[in-house]
């Protein structure tokens, strides 16, 4: 059941090469009224020359079958003697999904049958792919790990736990973005552990005990950051507290302590000198040592101290404007600051002080259109990194946010995936949003 007994080969690209270049060139010739305009520039590669590349191929093929109909991927997933064709079926079936919803129903079974396929890459293939599906392929929830943890199966956790106690792993080593949304094309890969990790808070109590075991000075740096991130997410963890109080004197880790720190709250207030003194040090993470120290309840002069200069001054202020909007009220000597802020170009900085102006001060009149023309585009399919906590922080705003609650009531019927990045991103990505304008309309009214 372990993804590392999926691992792909990918010994067969050679082999596809010289077996479909006969057909690919008749195909090239048949379809060549229909072929993306960049296929018909005259310095275009020969198709010949393309199949060097394959999976480059396959781009412009998933081009020439627009729309969400399944038929195409179906009639590849066909079961088929030649094992190049059954990982290009998945690659096709995998682009489609990534783009659409509605074709998840019947693609479905095909994809399931592929899990017993003797070719360990197209295993892998089919595995990722349900994962990727999540929750729509919880009837399938047996595929692998990463397949179960998307679906909230508990049956993830032994495996899981293993795997944070050392065990071999075939999970990414550090988490990668790769693809976009402009690519038809779908990158399977698994994510890292940690990634993985961060979508369970509802098994936290059971995943723990692993967790903290490896929370210590001797272990790998990254590992340690990558576990404190999930505790960040997961929250209320006192189970954790006494070995990231441990972690704060260690100059590698404590960073990653003071994260996690921040997330659990005031369970973790025995860290208040230590992040105190890190904070007023003017050292490396300054700013994040403030923010820790209010968060697990110190006082909020010391914290705005560090953190109003850094998020109104600073050179990359928007971290430090993220965390200046926890402070709330506190923070309104700053406001001024922030209404200038707010007018920025940069959509990052612009997001982050305006929705910093109204946790302050409260004003909706000069924040909400700032939000919502960063979402705009949203509407017409288009998806930025910066768009889900815009759409988060109107949700904050409650009735205030209306106008981008209407700019954006039939996002939720669209059948187009909304996301930036490619692979598994581009389907949690879609849910992220989803559900984060749901909130949007509800709060709304």
């Amino acid at each position: 059941m372990a993804i590392m007994s999926l691992d792909p080969t990918g010994r067969g690209q050679a082999r596809w090469t010289m077996r479909w270049k006969t057909a690919l060139n008749a195909f090239d010739i048949t379809f060549d009224s229909r072929l993306p305009a960049a296929r018909q520039q005259p310095n275009y590669p020969s198709c010949t020359a393309r199949l060097t590349d394959p999976w480059a191929e396959a781009h412009w093929t998933a081009a020439l079958f627009t729309g969400p109909s399944p038929a195409f991927a179906l009639g590849l997933l066909a079961d088929h003697p030649d094992q190049e064709q059954r990982i290009g079926a998945l690659a096709q079936a995998g682009g489609l999904l990534s783009q659409w919803h509605s074709p998840a129903g019947a693609l479905l079974p095909a994809i399931v049958a592929r899990l017993d396929d003797p070719v360990a890459e197209v295993r892998y293939r089919a595995a990722e792919l349900l994962a990727c599906l999540g929750p729509s392929a919880a009837g399938h929830a047996d595929a692998a790990l990463w397949a179960l943890a998307r679906t909230n199966d508990p049956r993830c956790l032994p495996g899981l736990a293993e795997r944070v106690s050392g065990a071999r792993s075939g999970f990414a080593s550090a988490a990668a973005h790769y693809g976009s949304a402009r690519d038809a094309f779908h990158h399977p890969a698994l994510p890292a552990l940690h990634e993985v990790l961060t979508l369970l808070p509802d098994h936290a109590e059971t995943l723990l005990p692993a967790v903290c075991a490896r929370l210590g000075p001797a272990e790998d740096v990254r590992l340690v950051r990558g576990l404190c991130d999930v505790l960040a997410v997961w929250g209320p963890a006192a189970a954790a507290v006494p070995r990231l109080l441990g972690l704060l004197e260690d100059e590698q880790r404590w960073a990653a302590a003071a994260t996690a720190l921040a997330g659990i709250g005031p369970a973790g207030s025995g860290g208040r000198d230590l992040l105190l003194a890190r904070s007023l040090s003017g050292g490396a993470d300054a700013e994040l040592a403030a923010w820790a120290y209010w968060r697990i309840g110190g006082e909020p002069g010391q914290a705005l101290k560090v953190l109003g200069p850094a998020a109104t001054e600073g050179r990359f202020p928007h971290p430090a404007l993220r965390r200046l909007a926890d402070l709330g009220p506190h923070a309104a000597g700053f406001a001024d600051r922030l209404r200038t802020m707010a007018d920025a170009a940069e959509p990052w900085t612009g997001i982050e002080a305006a929705h910093a102006l109204w946790a302050a001060t409260g004003e909706t009149g000069s924040t909400v259109p700032v939000l919502l023309e960063a979402v705009r585009d949203l509407a017409d399919g288009v998806c930025r990194p910066v768009m889900l906590p815009a759409v988060r922080r109107l949700t904050r705003m409650g009735r205030a946010a209306r106008p981008a609650a209407r700019h954006l009531r039939d996002l939720p019927a669209s059948d187009r995936r909304l996301h930036y990045f490619g692979g598994w991103r581009a389907f949690t990505e879609d849910e992220s949003l989803r559900a984060a304008v749901d909130e949007l309309l509800a709060a709304a009214g």
